[in-house]
């Protein structure tokens, strides 16, 4: 059996909007912070937050590096660059 290019969305719209949210900003710029800041900043939750750093990362539009310290960077993946 053959996996999808693309994995098929969450269909919940939290989880939608999160995913937008996300690329839109790392769209402009890199992103750094721990999760809840930046979820803080993006206005989602932060379990939405990491869905749609999943769903982003599956399929390369968002590289994201976590460090020891809590602090998770996220930028554009290299295909978008």
């Amino acid at each position: 059996m053959t996996s999808p290019r693309f994995p098929i969305p969450t269909p919940e719209p939290g989880a939608i909007v999160a995913e937008g949210r996300v690329l839109d900003a790392v769209a402009a710029r890199d992103l750094r912070g721990t999760v809840d800041q930046i979820a803080d900043r993006l206005g989602i939750s932060a379990s939405h937050l990491q869905g749609a750093i999943s769903q982003l990362g599956a399929i390369g539009w968002v590289e994201t590096t976590y460090h020891s310290d809590g602090q998770v960077w996220l930028c554009l993946g290299n295909d978008l660059r």
